[in-house]
């Protein structure tokens, strides 16, 4: 389907440049992803023929981790200055599509990784194409306790 074309899509763009040829074939919307590398370094090479946004917001930015840490100095920031709690799960809409409705209002975390295994610990995805990042609390949480702790 189409949906699931974009969606593939969108995906793509954040994990290479492989699949930016492709960038054409998707109109540039009001919910559009935004440019990976406009994001990172505030230019893009594809410049007005780039499909992606170059207008960051809350809805498509992912939140800055330098802001949430109560350090983010730099005024021209393309990254979403939102204050969300460090534990919220993964946003799906925001991790698949690049693009989340709810904006500054959203509750959970605004990243490029799989929600899927960032809110659980598991992906049951054969060949999921979004990062499997271990998180500290993750992992103690999914170990469990340990044998022979409080066995008292």
């Amino acid at each position: 389907t189409v949906a699931m074309q974009v969606k593939s899509h969108v995906t793509d763009i954040y994990l290479g440049p492989a699949t930016r040829d492709l960038r054409s074939l998707y109109p540039r919307s009001e919910q559009s992803a935004i440019c990976k590398d406009f994001l990172q370094t505030g230019k893009c090479s594809a410049g007005n023929s780039c499909d992606l946004s170059h207008e960051p917001s809350p809805h498509r930015s992912p939140a800055c981790v330098h802001f949430l840490r109560g350090r983010c100095s730099n005024p021209e920031c393309r990254y979403a200055h939102v204050r969300v709690t460090p534990g919220a799960p993964v946003c799906r809409a925001f991790a698949t599509l690049g693009y989340c409705d709810k904006g500054e209002t959203c509750e959970e975390r605004h990243v490029h990784e799989c929600p899927d295994y960032a809110n659980t610990g598991v992906c049951k995805k054969k060949h999921c194409r979004l990062p499997h990042v271990d998180r500290a609390g993750q992992i103690r949480k999914n170990a469990g306790p340990k044998e022979g702790e409080g066995d008292d």
